[in-house]
């Protein structure tokens, strides 16, 4: 009964936290009727047994990624301030501690050095920590982290568990790190496209919404839409007049979301005792073909890094927002940024599929230094019984509190957005060859998308003997029985 009154008490702050957000928090506007469903269907709320751990505090490490654009890294909040997720956050932890009788503590710092130096004193501080992907690979490697796989009051196959990390994350059979509801971070880290519906609109296209709901959604139909609605007014070969539009705006990060969009790694995830470079299989070939064609076409893409000096870095990287371009290459945390600075209507896609015979989309997960955070155990956790039965019961209220908030506050009841979202969130992929980076195979990867930078068969070979060198010392020290 207390945990039935818990839950309605909580789930009634949430419903009243449903107002206006100051800036730098996304607006949850009320539609005077509904048109989709909640994003989380079934409660496991009930599911979470009353205990009483004597005011015990919980202590979390969470990497700084101040400089990571609007990400929801939040594991403490303040008090209720009129911010739906980050009121959100405080609701769930209000519930968490008082059916535990805990504290959640949370400490923002550099999660490496905070775990090495309390093995090596000796001592105990930190009972979870999310640091990024790489730390946490440098970490797993030390040693210095809790195996989840054999921790057996983890329940990794439940929904507040990210299937994808799961999946993909395994090495020599372990899984050092992972992804759940406790944190949003990394679906904030997800790459997807925006599109800008009032350009759509004016161009006459077909819903690309409608594409990916049939599976036409394709390298192809993408390419087709970009070169259309690129338009060169002073035939000088680039967009670069007040009148010109590009059909593609990208920030960065186009390789290797295209990579996961045609559901291709860079290293093969197998989760056993060793990994399979892919990166020179025909169709990561194929992917980067397509790439260094969309990269190197400035009359279809803006590239905000040109190289071109300042003028011409400008006037790509504000397109998205003055409504010059179709498509514009994100992550779902740039979603506060473009609604903001931009009067026109953005809508989300996944990135498409190489080809309509692949079965499902693909979505990757940014994994650049200090932005992609991952759930770790620290090897010296006192108590893993009691570590385990607070995360779960964190990430059980998370997955309903915290999924609702955040996904209603970016579809706002469209049903487009929704299905789109859905997609997003069921196609997520995690590669170790950006992870790891073994023999610095992602450098290796970004070389083939420059058509004007010519591979040769000794660097080849080089990346090749470095990757084998790197990967078995890795799975060794994951490892040490191996033979």
């Amino acid at each position: 009964m207390r945990e039935k009154i818990l839950s309605a008490i909580c789930f009634s702050g949430i419903l009243l936290g449903y107002i206006s957000c100051s800036a730098g928090c996304r607006e949850n506007k009320t539609e005077s009727q509904k048109t989709v469903g909640p994003w989380v269907e079934e409660s496991y709320l009930e599911s979470v047994e009353s205990k009483d751990y004597d005011g015990y505090t919980f202590c979390v490490l969470v990497q700084n990624n101040e400089t990571d654009l609007g990400s929801h890294n939040t594991i403490c909040a303040e008090d209720l301030t009129g911010c739906v997720y980050q009121d959100s956050v405080t609701e769930r932890n209000r519930c968490v501690e008082s059916l535990l009788n805990i504290n959640i503590a949370q400490n923002i710092g550099n999660v490496s050095s905070g775990i090495n130096s309390d093995i090596q004193a000796g001592v105990s501080n930190y009972d979870i920590a999310y640091p990024d992907f790489e730390a946490a690979a440098r970490l797993s490697v030390k040693n210095a982290l809790q195996n989840l796989n054999l921790v057996e009051d983890l329940a990794l196959q439940q929904p507040w568990w990210d299937e994808a990390s799961v999946r993909d994350l395994p090495i020599a059979n372990s899984l050092w790190f992972a992804e759940n509801s406790i944190n949003l971070q990394y679906v904030d880290s997800t790459y997807l496209l925006f599109f800008n519906q009032n350009r759509l609109t004016d161009l006459g296209f077909e819903s690309p919404c409608q594409l990916v709901r049939e599976g036409k959604w394709t390298f192809d139909a993408f390419y087709n839409m970009i070169c259309s609605a690129a338009q060169d007014t002073n035939n000088n070969g680039a967009a670069d007049a007040p009148g010109d539009y590009f059909g593609l705006k990208t920030s960065g990060y186009l390789k290797e979301a295209l990579l996961s969009g045609a559901r291709e790694y860079l290293v093969l995830p197998n989760g056993e005792e060793s990994c399979t470079p892919n990166v020179f299989s025909a169709e990561v070939r194929n992917v980067a073909e397509f790439a260094d064609k969309l990269l190197n076409d400035s009359k279809i893409t803006a590239v905000a890094w040109n190289g071109d000096g300042m003028e011409a870095f400008n006037l790509n990287a504000n397109a998205v927002y003055n409504g010059h371009t179709l498509f514009h290459e994100g992550r779902l945390c740039e979603y506060d940024q473009l609604a903001e600075a931009s009067e026109d209507k953005f809508g989300f896609l996944p990135f498409p599929k190489a080809s309509e015979e692949q079965e499902f989309y693909g979505s990757g997960v940014y994994w650049f230094r200090h932005t992609t955070l991952c759930y770790v155990i620290p090897a010296n956790a006192v108590d893993l019984h009691r570590t385990c039965q607070i995360s779960e019961a964190l990430a059980i209220y998370s997955y309903e509190k915290l999924y609702n908030t955040y996904y209603s506050s970016l579809h706002k009841n469209d049903p487009d957005s929704y299905d789109m979202l859905k997609t997003i969130d069921s196609s997520r992929i995690y590669d170790f060859g950006f992870i790891f980076n073994w023999g610095n195979i992602a450098g290796y990867y970004d070389s083939m998308t420059n058509s004007e930078r010519e591979t040769n068969p000794k660097e080849y070979e080089s990346m090749l003997n470095k990757f084998e060198k790197e990967m078995e010392h890795a799975i060794h020290a994951l490892d040490p029985g191996r033979e």
